[in-house]
């Protein structure tokens, strides 16, 4: 299994950085297009809410994403030393969310938060999320149907 780790600072600028390795590994891959960005996209979700969140978005601190991949899988874990991931959010991540279901003709109806998480839990295979001695480990897993 090959892998990369880098780290970078935790500033919402920086997440080009998660998009372009993620793309390129898929590419390599020769992941199809819509695999590709849907892996992609959750990388750049799970960084963003790390830098919102668990940093709320102050720079100068820093975020780890390591990603494993092989022929028949691709994982992810980012990494924040920030502040953790409350129950409901964890809850969330691991069993989805009723989040998309709102009338698009009533304002007042639409979600303002949760909808990074619905779209990992929907397009990840498994999610995990851990904060243990304080690191917080969100970890996202795709196996591959080749």
């Amino acid at each position: 299994m090959s892998w990369l780790r880098f780290s970078f600072n935790s500033s919402l600028d920086e997440i080009f950085l998660v998009s372009l390795v993620v793309n390129q590994i898929c590419n390599h891959m020769t992941l199809d297009e819509v695999l590709a960005y849907q892996i992609e996209l959750c990388a750049v979700e799970g960084v963003t809410n790390a830098i919102r969140h668990a940093y709320a978005e102050q720079s100068g601190n820093e975020v780890t994403v390591l990603i494993r991949f092989d022929e028949a899988r691709i994982d992810l874990e980012i990494m924040d030393r920030g502040t953790a991931m409350p129950p409901s959010c964890v809850e969330r991540l691991r069993n989805g969310h009723p989040v998309f279901d709102f009338d698009p003709r009533d304002m007042a109806a639409l979600p303002e938060c949760g909808m990074g998480l619905q779209i990992i839990h929907e397009a990840m295979d498994e999610t995990n999320y851990t904060s243990a001695e304080g690191v917080n480990c969100l970890r996202l897993t795709k196996r591959l149907r080749r």
